[in-house]
């Protein structure tokens, strides 16, 4: 028989010593805002998991360690759409990993896949007994009790940066302090830290560093602690609309009707606050999703077209800009298409269209499409692009 809750009701803690306690074999779900994590457990041990959490695919866990660059990762992800190999397989034929460098990453990715389930206080689960691993699901072995200490530690830190986090609109500045050498060892610690320029708001950090929020936050707070970092002030965030009210029937008919994001906007406030109605809005909420995706990919946004800004970055008003925004408009060189800026980005491809989209209805941005014979699609000279910033001069 299925277990199904939330951690709300039956916190992780109380789920895994359950599972420990009654020597369960199975397969545990969590999802939180749209995202998934597997774990599989048998002998008090998780001896797999998964995760369709953006910040936890391969290619972007690869992305905020440094290991490799944002076109590494587009030429890979174009050889994996050809071939159907694996990502890792390409990268190590293609010389951008070592075997090694591949093992160690998908050790700490499964890792981190584990215990971040401790940052989702809020999830909802469903554990079933009995069910093997998914062939996709990465192998590893790690004690259900050696996770709960690590949990514990996890929770406790985990409030300690939400108490100092209160905004995602915090703008942080840096100190006349330089770090020392130890503190940005790591390539993500020293692409976190030339993020902070004083202008990027938390949420523009965690999204440009790639990384698991847990792991960026983490690092940001070590750097306030050391007084290498400082608030400067706090933006207003530019939230998504509230959700409308509906019924389960209403989101049905819009989508019937290919209304997509208002259906999508009702099914999010039930899957959110009507306990009754939850697993059916998550089912429905998913397909919504996917049908939106299928509808740009023909029509709106076509994957080979490339979105151009229309004004320069300085001249749109900030305001009015999400986060989202800001950092998909930092990927439109005037090259990449909507596939790759899909592969490159630590957003869901939903996320990604739905604010391409957004951008697209406002007047920022306009589509091409390729240009023959390798042709760049702004060789006519007509629109105007961001003025790529200066080297930073600390940590070159």
């Amino acid at each position: 028989m299925k277990l199904i809750g939330t951690f709300a009701v039956m916190p992780l803690q109380d789920l895994l010593e359950w599972v420990m306690a009654a020597r369960k074999a199975g397969r545990l779900v969590v999802e939180r805002n749209h995202a998934n994590r597997t774990l599989y457990i048998r002998e008090s041990t998780v001896i797999a998991c998964s995760s369709d959490d953006p910040s936890l695919l391969l290619g972007q866990f690869l992305l905020s360690q440094g290991r490799i660059s944002e076109d590494e990762l587009r030429e890979a992800m174009q050889s994996q759409e050809e071939s159907g190999r694996s990502l890792g397989e390409i990268l190590v034929e293609k010389g951008a990993l070592r075997p090694d460098q591949l093992e160690m990453a998908i050790s700490e990715k499964a890792a981190e896949t584990v215990y971040g389930l401790f940052d989702w206080p809020d999830a909802a689960f469903e554990f079933t007994p009995d069910v093997p691993p998914s062939r996709w699901a990465i192998p590893t072995e790690l004690p259900v009790q050696e996770v709960l200490l690590e949990g514990i530690r996890r929770t406790d830190e985990t409030a300690r940066i939400r108490s100092v986090f209160s905004s995602q609109g915090m703008v942080f500045e840096r100190t006349e302090r330089p770090p020392d050498a130890a503190m940005v060892a790591s390539p993500m610690a020293r692409r976190i830290y030339r993020l902070i320029d004083g202008q990027r708001t938390l949420a523009q950090i965690l999204l440009n560093s790639h990384a698991p929020e847990y792991l960026a936050s983490a690092f940001l707070l070590r750097l306030i602690e050391c007084g290498l970092i400082r608030l400067k002030e706090i933006h207003e965030v530019q939230g998504e609309n509230a959700p409308a009210e509906g019924s389960i029937e209403r989101a049905e008919e819009l989508l019937a009707h290919g209304e997509y994001l208002p259906a999508i906007r009702i099914l999010e406030a039930l899957a959110q606050q009507d306990p009754s109605q939850q697993a059916l809005a998550r089912m429905m909420l998913a397909k919504a999703e996917a049908a939106f995706v299928a509808s740009m990919y023909r029509g709106g946004l076509p994957p080979e077209s490339v979105p151009v800004l229309k004004k320069r970055i300085e001249e749109l008003q900030q305001p009015d800009l999400s986060a989202e925004d800001l950092f998909l408009m930092d990927l439109l060189d005037g090259v990449w298409n909507v596939k790759t800026i899909v592969w490159i980005a630590p957003l869901r491809s939903f996320q990604v269209l739905r604010t391409l989209q957004s951008m697209l209805e406002r007047g920022m941005i306009e589509l091409r499409l390729p240009q023959p014979d390798g042709e760049s699609p702004t060789d006519d000279g007509e629109l105007l692009l961001p003025v790529p910033g200066e080297e930073d001069p600390v940590l070159t």
